[in-house]
């Protein structure tokens, strides 16, 4: 299913849809569902998650805090999913992941090669706290410019990261990659960070 921009997803809205395995959907959707009322109850089949910038001419956010695309990937990956995982794809223009965005999704699979695109300027706190299957090697792009606190808190899965040539990275908050203890090896870090908060690589025995 693919949803288009400009309209408001409303509570229940994709309940016991069981045939439904993908979804594309924007993050300039007005609004969409309720904290307690997820959209996507019930739809045990779901797969395929795609969020999507694609079209905006300076960039969204995912995330904001009035809205709920923060709770969608949760719902699809906790609540009554038979599968057991959803993976998660970004499309381009995705300037900010904010805060608590994929917090404790530890039944998410990311597709982090487009989610940590050029164009991403910030991570937020939280932003993917406790995501166990975000795995694999990190290269952060050079407009990236900070990394929230407990950012990476627990992804024990990740395996090294690195920043691009030219980054403009000013800091790195506090806890961000806490008991990230797969991290192995060198971490060269750019010119341009300024604050490296307490405990940043705290329990990252590995480097």
């Amino acid at each position: 299913g693919v949803v288009d921009p400009g309209i408001s997803i409303g509570t229940y809205a994709f309940q016991n849809c069981t045939s439904l395995t993908s979804l594309t959907i924007p993050i300039y959707v007005d609004s969409v569902g309720n904290a307690s009322k997820p959209i996507f109850s019930g739809c045990v089949n779901i797969v395929d998650f795609t969020i999507t910038g694609d079209g905006m001419s300076d960039g969204k956010s995912y995330n904001t805090p009035t809205r709920y695309y923060e709770k969608m990937p949760w719902y699809v990956s906790n609540s009554n999913h038979a599968a057991g995982t959803v993976t998660v794809t970004f499309g381009t223009g995705i300037v900010d992941v904010g805060t608590s965005a994929f917090y404790g999704c530890n039944g998410v699979v990311f597709k982090h090669d487009a989610l940590f695109a050029e164009g991403l300027k910030s991570i937020g706190p939280s932003a993917f706290n406790g995501c166990e299957k975000l795995s694999g090697p990190i290269k952060f792009p050079s407009t990236l410019r900070s990394i929230g606190y407990f950012a990476f808190y627990n992804c024990g899965m990740i395996s090294e990261i690195s920043f691009a040539e030219n980054s403009i990275v000013n800091e790195i908050q506090q806890r961000a990659f806490y008991n990230c203890d797969g991290l192995d090896g060198v971490i060269h870090f750019p010119d341009s960070l300024q604050y490296l908060k307490a405990d940043c690589f705290m329990s990252c025995d590995g480097i």
